[in-house]
């Protein structure tokens, strides 16, 4: 019946016409882009996820396992994966949800999706309140459906749990002897062959475009015949990627902000040896030279506040400031979840899943369009961003922190207490630093997220160094070259990721 009522289908195949293809279905430029970026995106950060849960599984449960005659990998269908499902279900959950938000950075890139079209018909019609509200309901409408299957399978895991297992995890040593490795069939070791030829020849085009081929100085023109990198268009920039619209007076006081900021990251990440004293210390006087620079105090200069600040500035506060805040209400939040309170635990649920369900995007447009509307305004478009990168990343931390707990045994704590330890004690001494290392890889995806969210700012007009990069090639001399501009802000990026993944790492290694 459905043939005969529905029209004939046709099947339009791509007929190759000159340089390219003709009919057929071809995805837009945008839509892969957004496709492929995503989909690489999120799979780097579960398989730190994966990684995180697996080392959480105590040894002794993958040595019975072993000594029942188990082969490998039903050691890892029927051990490891139920117990790592337990620590890896919370921060999967972000994931999941990520990857739906993060569909709406699509309006970066163009390409008109949900929160672009709603953005597009805010600034026509100026609902903002509407338009915000409807966002706002499709994405928790999604994220309740999404959010609540993932809840309840992670309910069904938690419901029976493994007992007290005590001892080292797979993250304190290796499962299997590295000598299994020499044992390699010899396609594997030709797979790795050739694997380690492509990328080195990939490595040396790069290295020829990039480096030998570059032109380092000078102007648009002498970037006109070059066959590799232009460089200069970053060199001849670097004052409105590192300052933005800043006024000139304003620029020295800036660069002494941005120094001090940059010795108090290294001092914090770099430093190892260094008394805890002397490095407070040190970081103090640090904070007291930006307050200083910023504030003109107390030599007279001119205060610089918020709404003139631009850059890299921008991006070194808004990430340190979110993160300091960040990780202290995550920790309120996810104990909160887990108390006996039914109260407290609903609102802490209640506050994870709305901020978690709604995109950063959406969440940026509300402190933008709506605060001002119900605050009246006086509120910097810094403070509303900086107000809503801190609650976004410490919600989607304490979910990471949730599931550390969950993989901690209840026992440990009710020996702490039958040793007379105080619960805030017990906390700080037993179970926080067990969490701490069992959350290190998924917290790293938290911050390294928090981090690259912060060039969602220029969203909504605070000028940072994406906001200064897009400057930079909107002009018409160095708009050929907006590859080198990007790249540059991409390293920037990429530094601090680094810096956050020796955080990580030490985190995962170093003792209570």
């Amino acid at each position: 019946l459905a043939w005969a009522l529905l029209p004939a289908i046709h099947i339009d195949l791509p007929i190759k016409r000159g340089l390219g293809l003709q009919g057929g279905w071809q995805p837009s430029i945008e839509f892969a882009a957004l496709l492929i970026g995503l989909v690489v995106f999120h799979a780097a950060y579960i398989a730190d996820i994966v990684r995180a849960a697996v080392r959480a599984v105590p040894i002794g449960l993958v040595e019975a396992g072993q000594a029942m005659g188990l082969t490998p990998r039903a050691v890892l269908r029927l051990v490891i994966a139920p117990y790592a499902a337990r620590v890896a279900l919370p921060p999967y959950a972000n994931q999941c949800l990520s990857l739906v938000k993060n569909s709406t950075l699509a309006i970066a890139i163009g390409y008109q999706e949900l929160m672009a079209v709603i953005n597009t018909a805010i600034t026509q019609t100026g609902l903002a309140l509407e338009g915000i509200a409807l966002a706002v309901a499709v994405y928790l409408t999604l994220a309740l459906a999404l959010g609540g299957g993932l809840s309840a399978w992670n309910a069904r895991n938690t419901r029976h749990g493994p007992g007290d297992t005590h001892g080292a995890r797979l993250g304190d040593r290796p499962l299997w002897n590295a000598a299994d490795g020499e044992r390699r069939p010899w396609r594997g070791k030709l797979a790795s062959t050739a694997m380690a030829v492509l990328l080195a020849a990939a490595a040396w085009a790069l290295l020829d475009w990039a480096v030998v081929r570059a032109v380092w100085q000078g102007g648009p023109a002498a970037c006109a015949n070059a066959a590799g990198a232009c460089w200069a268009a970053v060199g001849e920039n670097l004052p409105l990627l590192f300052f933005g619209t800043m006024a000139e007076a304003d620029r020295g006081p800036a660069l002494a902000a941005c120094a001090a900021l940059l010795a108090g990251i290294a001092l914090t990440l770099g430093v190892r040896g260094l008394p805890a004293k002397i490095r407070g210390a040190l970081l103090i006087a640090l904070l007291a030279v930006v307050v200083a620079a910023l504030t003109g105090w107390p030599w007279g200069g001119a205060l610089i506040g918020p709404q003139r600040w631009g850059g890299l500035l921008v991006t070194l506060i808004l990430a340190i400031a979110a993160l300091a805040a960040a990780v202290p209400l995550a920790f309120a939040l996810a104990l909160l979840r887990r108390s006996g309170s039914r109260a407290g635990s609903l609102a802490a649920a209640g506050l994870i899943e709305a901020v978690r369900g709604v995109p950063l995007v959406t969440q940026l447009l509300f402190a933008s369009f709506v605060l001002p509307m119900l605050l009246g305004g006086g509120v910097s478009k810094f403070s509303m961003a900086l107000a809503a990168l801190t609650l976004h990343t410490a919600c989607l931390l304490a979910e990471v922190l949730r599931g550390a707990l969950q993989a901690i045994p209840p026992g440990q704590m009710m020996a702490a207490r039958a040793l007379g330890m105080r619960p805030a004690t017990a906390y700080a001494t037993v179970i926080w630093p067990q969490a701490r290392r069992i959350a290190a890889p998924a917290a790293l995806g938290v911050f390294v997220g928090a981090v690259k969210d912060t060039s969602l700012v220029s969203i909504i007009g605070v000028f940072d160094v994406l906001g200064a990069a897009k400057a930079v090639v909107a002009g018409t001399d160095w708009r050929p070259y907006h590859v080198e501009v990007y790249l540059a802000v991409a390293l920037l990026y990429f530094v601090a990721s680094l810096a956050l993944t020796r955080v990580a790492r030490r985190m995962e290694t170093r003792g209570g």
